[in-house]
């Protein structure tokens, strides 16, 4: 017999580390020999413990070395930790669009009328 288990999430569930990758790294556009860096076309990464402050990367597994990024801001008397922040003060809402669809397939017997509550509490968000 499995058991399934459920996990209640909120708005506190999500964080995000925007502010803590802005905080840590300085340079996130120009490789070590001022290309420009594509971060979608990266296929491989590669991290050193000899240099932790790079990230080593390539476009194309057949490159035969690694592109160097270096990224780590260096270390300031004064510097605070950051951590990551609440990716949402309140629920983000849906679109209204988005809510009549559920509610309509509620209605008609798509989605077991259980869930009808949930959807009609659902706040609408700005579009």
């Amino acid at each position: 017999m499995t058991h399934t288990v459920y996990m209640n999430l909120d708005t506190r569930t999500f964080s995000t580390s925007k502010s803590l990758s802005n905080h840590i790294l300085k340079n996130r556009t120009k490789d070590e020999e001022g290309q420009a860096v594509h971060w979608q076309k990266i296929k491989w990464f590669r991290y050193t413990k000899e240099e932790p402050k790079t990230i080593f990367f390539k476009c194309d597994f057949t490159a035969p070395t690694f592109r160097k990024l270096t990224v780590a801001q260096q270390a300031t008397r004064g510097t605070r930790t950051t951590h990551p922040s609440s990716m949402y003060e309140s629920h983000p809402g849906i679109s209204a669009l988005k809510k009549k669809d559920l509610l309509t397939l509620c209605s008609n017997g798509s989605i077991p009328h259980y869930y009808a509550e949930l959807y009609n509490t659902l706040t609408v968000g700005s579009e």
